[in-house]
């Protein structure tokens, strides 16, 4: 079986603002909207930057598409970074689920000790990120599981970044973040998986060219 959702329905466009999740805002948290991730006045600096990456939500259709502009989805990034050097990672990714068709992919924020909102005095506080990671998982060719992690500073980072520069373990983002990754695995698996800096998957001929 082969799977080529992860940039397919490129005629589905973006939605022009992001949406209150509702599903979080009815169990009683606290939500936030598009404004609230607004720039300062006279200033061009923050982008709303998806996480669940959009050209590869509206592979799987509409829905998905507009799922991913709910503001559980964004984070305050700088536009030098998500335009860029973030784009260039996103885009690797993708040509990960290509190349290897299977592709599970984790993203999201790592906050400092300190945390600082991205803007200062608004209400509500949205804290601004120190870095952004992603983790990468796919079923080996021989039924195992391979994985790669990435850790990007929250900078100004150029397009042509070497993104093989950020590889870390997955247990230095677990370390970062708190959270557990790969906790259904098998102890010994998960915890030689998770302690390697593993070396950049090879680019793959695309069998459909």
């Amino acid at each position: 079986m082969t799977y080529r959702v992860a940039d397919k329905n490129s005629h589905i466009d973006r939605l022009s603002r992001f949406k209150v999740d509702k599903t979080v805002k009815n169990k009683g948290y606290g939500t936030t909207n598009h404004d609230d991730y607004k720039n300062p006045t006279g200033v061009r600096k923050w982008d709303r930057g998806h996480m669940v990456q959009f050209d590869d939500a509206r592979g799987y259709g509409e829905q998905a598409a507009e799922d991913s502009f709910y503001t559980t989805n964004v984070c305050p990034q700088l536009s030098l970074l998500n335009r860029k050097g973030w784009l260039t990672l996103e885009q690797t990714c993708t040509e990960f689920a290509r190349d290897y068709r299977v592709a599970w992919i984790y993203t999201g924020p790592i906050y400092g000790e300190h945390k600082q909102p991205f803007v200062e005095g608004r209400d509500p506080e949205i804290m601004c990120p120190i870095a952004f990671y992603k983790i990468v998982v796919s079923p080996g060719d021989t039924g195992g599981v391979d994985v790669l992690a990435f850790r990007m500073p929250h900078e100004p980072t150029p397009s042509d970044v070497d993104v093989s520069e950020y590889l870390v373990s997955i247990d230095d983002i677990e370390s970062a973040t708190g959270l557990d990754f790969l906790h259904a695995l098998s102890d010994d698996l998960e915890n030689m998986l998770e302690s390697i800096v593993w070396d950049l998957w090879p680019d793959l001929p695309n069998e459909e060219e």
